[in-house]
């Protein structure tokens, strides 16, 4: 059986994504790696790195370059932000008002 690769993850110290984190979801937009456009479909903390999950793997990856190092733009998904940024907020205020109402 052949072993196949797929590397379609950027794995980052820091990143401007926010991560799925706490049950609000993650953020999704674009990254250009080389010159070469992804879209970032999941974004996932694990220990000190976040894991950035593209659409397709990477063009041009292989054992002897493997983008250590190279320089990555990221483009965030603005309006999901705000939606998850609002959505988040709205949860927080309906579990205050139900542990007043409720007393617990």
């Amino acid at each position: 059986m052949e072993n196949k690769f797929v590397h379609d993850i950027v794995v980052a110290d820091k990143s401007a994504f926010y991560p799925t984190s706490g049950g609000q979801e993650h953020d999704s937009g674009k990254m250009v790696i080389s010159g070469k456009t992804y879209a970032v479909v999941n974004v996932e903390k694990i220990g000190h790195c976040v894991f950035h999950y593209l659409d397709r793997p990477l063009e041009g990856w292989s054992e002897s370059n493997q983008f250590k190092g190279v320089s990555v733009t990221g483009t965030i998904d603005v309006e999901r932000r705000d939606q998850l940024r609002k959505n988040h907020t709205a949860t927080h205020i309906v579990f205050a008002a139900c542990r007043r109402v409720l007393g617990m």
